[in-house]
């Protein structure tokens, strides 16, 4: 932090961002992992902050996408980001904190679409009512107008809400919402926008202020508020990122959208998941009182400094090799060079060359696209076979048998609370489901020592060889063979949904199929317990049950009725049935066929937006499937007519369809397993960990647990050879 004692303006900016990046723990704020000084106690001039790697500025995505004229971000981009956004400020609001600079230069993403905020120099406590906010907080183009010229209560958190509309605003149209050359152009370009104060506006900013301030404010040109959806319109957004920014960019704060109201607003409902938006444990007191010199600033600094950061959140960057703790002095710092990174507010250590890492005994390592694979010795010759959100893949020949297996290695499962999540769910899941049709499990390994140092998790599986999703791109499957694979998929699902579990996501992609016909369910980690509350980011949308886009939060498990329709009606077409755009495409596309509901479905909406924009849609009369689905077999267009019905209630259930006259050749009820009683109570422990699993370290506990638990369990590298007999299979 360059010269952090200048003057007392910057000595409290450096003091309130060293005991903010201490005391706050989110996946979506950065995290200090060292703050030191080469400088002696009583005269330390200079101030390091090591955090990890937080990827790219938002404002340099923006920038680049003017500069070349070509989007990168998606609409869906645009709405993780925005929730991401506020479910940080969640926990900084809970905790009596104002960021005041919320920016997208102070926004940094990761590939994966992962949010940090950055930069809490001038970031305040609201815990103390009479402490007076300073005007000159943010960049103009993003401050809200009671910090710009008026001040209400000395202005609230809200003030950060109103950044998020121009953020939002930025974020679909690609350009800045409110570029001001200075304080007056700002204040005009907001109020051609979002209209002049009214009279209850104007009486509280002369309560606050003073009469003159009210004749400014009316000196000026009177505007009234403008059609959002007009201004917007050539950028096509949705209904409902309109209605959120309409409430975000209000003049009055005090009518402002609060945090909380926005993170349950239906824009967001796809990602939004309570149970994980955590919220600060305490009110957290900065004690930056103005009354201080530079030099009581230092002494601030100091015993800020003393603590060394008793917390040392594990990182997903490498910094997490490089720094296991905070215990040293600061002459062992002296030589290293620090540089700014890509964005603002952080900086990074350059440590040099990695240290050299010793391979565990029993394993060695093997670089492959890119990526360290650290594998048992019985594991050999790699080869690359794809790559996912959550993780990559190779195959290995097994030396035992000579077999060859699929090996997964998890992207940073522990980069987040979510996506450890979902590691845990999949290798929970993995390690108790046992059936034909469900993706077996047969080894799963870390070369990490123990649960605190967990950082890598690898799981094997048979090689199944294609997907119905690449199998799809090179040709068309005849009547037989879909009956085949249908049937096979319905047949793992009645054994999922006996042990109560909804899978969420079937899609061709999650539908593993070998040369022999044969079907493998793949990809558990959005599956859930039945009973559990559900969230609206499930299946690729293409295959969404309506349902869940309109915020059912205690869908059933026919939502899997409806993917299984969606794969059925491409298999038989050859193309996806409804791929929508965004969500509301989604519903537009799929009410165009199945028609629009009738009044009693209305109802059990709960979402009263959904509901609206439902009835608010034209008669839509269902179409026929046959005329549809000219290609496809009567008793497939009868099945299909049974799984995408609109009202989950009156969809059939995977036993009837597993009974219906499409399958009836390769029906056999006796060979259709159900889940033990062993499994099902297996399965109930799931959710109660979750909610048990407060922090990352917990997280690294339960999964360790289900490694080892696999590791000393039978199955364990008992599968059967994938070069068995073709005896009664068919070829694809």
């Amino acid at each position: 932090m360059r010269e952090p004692f200048f003057d007392p303006h910057h000595a409290r900016r450096i003091f309130r961002e060293i005991k903010l990046l201490q005391l706050m723990r989110h996946d979506n704020i950065i995290c200090a992992l060292d703050i030191y000084t080469p400088d002696e106690e009583n005269d330390f001039r200079d101030v390091y902050v090591v955090t990890e790697f937080a990827g790219r500025s938002l404002y340099r995505i923006l920038k680049q996408q003017r500069d070349y004229g070509r989007r990168v971000l998606t609409e869906e981009h645009v709405k993780f980001i925005i929730y991401q956004i506020i479910r940080a400020l969640k926990y900084i609001h809970s905790a009596n904190i104002i960021h005041r600079d919320l920016k997208p230069g102070n926004l940094a993403l990761t590939d994966d679409s992962d949010l940090m905020i950055l930069d809490f120099g001038l970031a305040r406590s609201l815990e103390k009512k009479d402490t007076s906010l300073t005007q000159y907080v943010q960049t103009r183009w993003y401050r809200s107008p009671e910090v710009i010229y008026w001040k209400i209560d000395s202005y609230t958190n809200l003030a950060d809400m109103w950044s998020v509309g121009c953020i939002a605003a930025e974020l679909l149209t690609g350009d800045p919402l409110f570029p001001g050359d200075d304080v007056n152009a700002q204040y005009q370009r907001i109020t051609q926008l979002c209209g002049s104060p009214d009279e209850e506006l104007l009486t509280k900013i002369e309560n606050d202020n003073s009469s003159a301030m009210k004749a400014v404010i009316q000196s000026y040109k009177v505007y009234k508020r403008r059609n959002f959806r007009e201004v917007f319109a050539a950028y096509s957004p949705s209904a409902d990122f309109i209605d959120l920014i309409e409430k975000l960019l209000v003049l009055d704060p005090e009518k402002r959208i609060t945090v909380e109201e926005a993170i349950q607003h239906p824009y967001l409902a796809e990602f939004s998941l309570p149970a994980d938006e955590p919220r600060a444990d305490h009110i957290f007191d900065l004690d930056d009182t103005q009354a201080r010199t530079r030099f009581q600033w230092r002494e601030g600094c100091t015993s800020t400094k003393k603590q060394r950061l008793v917390f040392i959140q594990h990182s997903y960057s490498y910094l997490n090799f490089y720094i296991k703790k905070v215990e040293r002095s600061s002459s062992d710092v002296l030589g290293m060079a620090v540089k700014m990174g890509d964005f603002p507010g952080t900086f990074i250590a350059d440590l040099g060359p990695a240290p050299i890492e010793i391979t565990p005994e029993g394993y060695h390592e093997v670089e492959l696209n890119k990526t360290k694979w650290v594998i048992p010795h019985w594991y050999n010759s790699l080869r690359a076979l794809g790559e996912g959100a959550y993780g990559v893949v190779c195959t290995a020949e097994y030396e035992p048998t000579g077999d060859r297996v699929a090996i997964k290695k998890f992207f940073r499962p522990f980069q987040s609370t979510i996506h450890a999540k979902r590691t845990y769910r999949e290798l929970k899941l993995l390690r108790t489901l046992q059936h034909d049709n469900v993706l077996e499990m047969i080894d799963v390994f870390t070369p990490d020592p123990d649960a605190s140092s967990l950082n890598y998790v690898y799981f094997v599986s048979v090689l199944m060889g294609s997907d119905l999703q690449n199998i799809l791109k090179i040709q068309r499957l005849t009547d037989e063979q879909i009956q085949l694979l249908i049937y096979q998929v319905l047949r793992g699902l009645k054994y999922i949904h006996s042990a109560g579990i909804i899978h969420r996501d079937l899609k061709p992609s999650n539908i593993a199929v070998n040369e022999r016909c044969e079907v493998k369910i793949l990809d558990f980690g959005l599956a859930r317990a039945q009973d559990a509350e559900m969230t609206g980011y499930v299946a690729t949308r293409w295959y969404r049950a309506p349902e869940i886009m309109l915020n059912w939060m205690h869908y059933t498990q026919t939502v899997d009725i409806w993917s299984v329709g969606c794969i059925l009606a491409e298999l038989v077409s050859g193309r996806p049935l409804f791929p929508g755009d965004d969500h509301i495409d989604q519903l537009t596309k799929i009410m165009s066929v199945v028609g629009t509901p009738q009044e009693d479905f209305w109802s059990k909406i709960q979402s009263e937006e959904a509901r609206n924009y439902i009835k608010n849609q034209p008669p839509i009369v269902r179409q026929d499937f046959g005329a549809l689905f000219p290609m496809a077999s009567p008793y497939a267009v009868e099945l299909l007519e049974m799984m995408l019905i609109l009202d989950p209630d009156e969809r059939i259930s995977v036993d009837s369809a597993l009974r219906h006259d499409y399958l009836r050749e390769y029906s056999v009820p006796n060979d259709e397993p159900v889940a033990t009683d062993t499994v099902k109570n297996s399965i109930v422990t799931i959710d109660s960990a979750e909610e048990n699993a407060e922090s990352l370290n917990d997280w690294r506990e339960l999964i360790w647990n289900e490694i080892r638990l696999f590791q000393t369990s039978a199955r364990r590298l008992s599968f059967v050879s994938c070069t068995d007999t073709e005896e009664e299979s068919m070829k694809i």
